[in-house]
C-alpha cells in the first residue's frame, strides 16, 4: 500500500506549472515514492516554489536546523529541490515535476525508472497537455465532464 504522504506530494506537485495529473494505474506514485523518502516527501510538502533558507524553513517548520539542511542539501543534489546560492547563502524552493525534478534525473536514470516515466506521460501526463504529443495519440483523451 502506498504511504499517504505521496498522495499529498502528487496533489502538490500538480499544482505547480504543468501539473502532475493522478494516473489510473498508481504509476505516479510509483515514481514520486522511488524518487523521495517519506521524510523528503514531508519536507518537500513544506516548502513553496519561494526561494527560503535552511534557517527559514527550519524555523518555520520545527525542524532541526541542520538536520533540515542536510536534507534539503541531498534533495538538491538529487534533483527534487531547485537551489540558488548567492554570495554565502544557499536558498531552496519547491519545484515542478516537468520542467523540474524529472529533468534533474539523468545522473539518477535508470531502466525502471525511465520506463514508469515512458508509461506515466504516455498514459495521464500528455493528456493533461491536451494530448497533442504523438504517444498520446493512441490513448483517449480525458475529458471534464
Amino acid at each position: 500500500m502506498t504511504h499517504p504522504i505521496y498522495i499529498k506530494l502528487r496533489e502538490q506537485i500538480d499544482q505547480y506549472s504543468v501539473g502532475f495529473p493522478k494516473a489510473a494505474s498508481g504509476v505516479d506514485l510509483k515514481i514520486l515514492k522511488k524518487l523521495y523518502t517519506e521524510e523528503e516527501a514531508e519536507l518537500f510538502l513544506d516548502l513553496s516554489m519561494q526561494l527560503e533558507s535552511p534557517d527559514s524553513v527550519s524555523n518555520r517548520t520545527n525542524r532541526d536546523l541542520k538536520k533540515t539542511t542536510d536534507m534539503l542539501e541531498a534533495m538538491a543534489q538529487n534533483g527534487l529541490v531547485f537551489r540558488k546560492r548567492k554570495k554565502n547563502a544557499v536558498y531552496y524552493a519547491a519545484i515542478p515535476f516537468v520542467i523540474g525534478s524529472f529533468e534533474f534525473q539523468l545522473k539518477r536514470m535508470d531502466k525502471d525508472f525511465a520506463r514508469m516515466v515512458d508509461e506515466y506521460f504516455t498514459e495521464s501526463f500528455f493528456n493533461n497537455m491536451g494530448g497533442d504529443h504523438p504517444a498520446a495519440q493512441n490513448h483517449p483523451r480525458q475529458t471534464i465532464g
